[in-house]
């Protein structure tokens, strides 16, 4: 960014490995919405490939200026301009390989503006396929345009787990004095079986926060049950002990003068 010039990256990885978390906390950290114009698009919720277009159109590009050419002729004029200029743009693709079925062309196009040597174009694809730019864009080799890669693998047990005990530990209060092991709600034996059952089959964190939930939900409700009973109990007049009641009690004999 200080270059100001473009540049592209492809983030690739299993589901739920952290890669648009990971990306949208960068983006906070150097607060990039104060120094360049950004546009960040989820490409499952595009009716069509051409609406990605006009969604970078309708956040990037002055209004007064959209309707004197086409939307590609406008985002080439701004992403690769003729003359000198500072604007620097960012866009965020997630999800593209939903592009590809839909129309590649445009993926190609995207990828090939932000590798030009005069790009203003900061392009961020974010996909799950490892291989996405060798299998399905070749023609970005044969021009010797390639992104810079940054793969993600899978979360391993380990690091479910301590992710896992990090955000249950979170939960205590700032001033309770508690053991540096010690993990509210969830046994750590539990916490190391939902660990290794999750990296054994995907090593994806979203799971594994899925069932510890789910295990919070079930001791929530058992907690608010026991709770009713107590209350019930509570509130229940106590049965007075049984006495002699005076008017049934049979007469005293009278005593001999």
């Amino acid at each position: 960014m200080r270059r100001r010039k473009g540049g592209c990256i492809y983030v690739s990885g299993p589901p739920g490995t952290g890669k648009s978390a990971l990306l949208d906390e960068v983006c906070r950290d150097l607060n990039v919405q104060s120094t360049i114009k950004c546009a960040s698009i989820n490409c499952v919720s595009m009716r069509s490939a051409r609406d990605v277009y006009g969604k970078l159109v309708e956040t990037l590009c002055d209004d007064s200026e959209v309707f004197l050419m086409s939307e590609t002729k406008k985002l080439e004029s701004i992403f690769l301009p003729s003359g000198k200029s500072d604007d620097l743009y960012l866009v965020v693709l997630d999800e593209i390989d939903h592009l590809l079925a839909a129309d590649s062309e445009i993926l190609y196009t995207l990828f090939e503006w932000s590798l030009h040597k005069k790009s203003h174009l900061l392009l961020i694809g974010i996909a799950n396929a490892l291989d996405l730019t060798d299998r399905f864009l070749p023609r970005l080799k044969t021009k010797n345009l390639k992104p810079t890669l940054l793969p993600f693998l899978p979360y391993t047990s380990t690091q479910i787990a301590d992710v896992i005990t990090t955000r249950l530990r979170s939960l205590l209060p700032e001033n309770e004095d508690c053991p540096k092991d010690f993990v509210p709600f969830v046994q750590p034996a539990a916490i190391q079986l939902c660990a290794k059952k999750v990296a054994s089959q995907s090593g994806d964190l979203r799971k594994a926060f899925d069932l510890i939930k789910r295990a919070l939900d079930v001791i929530e409700q058992e907690t608010l049950t026991k709770l009713g009973k107590e209350h019930d109990v509570a509130d229940t007049p106590s049965k007075k002990p049984l006495v002699e009641n005076a008017n049934l009690a049979s007469p005293t004999k009278a005593s001999r003068s």
